[in-house]
């Protein structure tokens, strides 16, 4: 069983958004993609999730809102090269259930990424 489902979002500044850990007032999440199979036997659900970001502000990082996920690599999708991309995910101690934590994503410390878009495939 192979479920896809491509969604649009619209951006939000995170300065006004209380419920988001999420580093929306330097990075807009342009498009995602996500590919996902049941395994019945195991009864697991395994996602390969495609981000296209918009980066507007300098930073070094992306910051995206997780709950209960076991995330097995991230990469990033270059014009001539993949690159896998360090990641750490964090429950901070003030910890709401209904918030869920963060997963903070490293981008490569060669550079400052600005006015680019960045393409990050995450496996979990």
């Amino acid at each position: 069983l192979l479920l896809h489902l491509t969604c649009q979002q619209q951006y939000e500044y995170n300065s006004v958004d209380p419920s988001s850990y999420s580093n929306l007032d330097y990075v807009r999440t342009d498009h995602f993609e996500i590919n996902s199979t049941i395994d019945f036997s195991r009864q697991v659900v395994i996602s390969l999730v495609n981000y296209k970001f918009i980066v507007f502000k300098k930073t070094d990082h992306i910051v995206l809102d997780v709950a209960g996920l076991d995330i097995k690599w991230v990469q990033l999708h270059g014009l001539s090269r993949v690159e896998e991309l360090k990641f750490e995910i964090t429950y901070p101690k003030d910890y709401r259930k209904q918030l869920g934590g963060y997963m903070n994503i490293s981008l490569p410390s060669n550079r400052t990424i600005l006015d680019e878009v960045v393409h990050i495939r995450i496996l979990c």
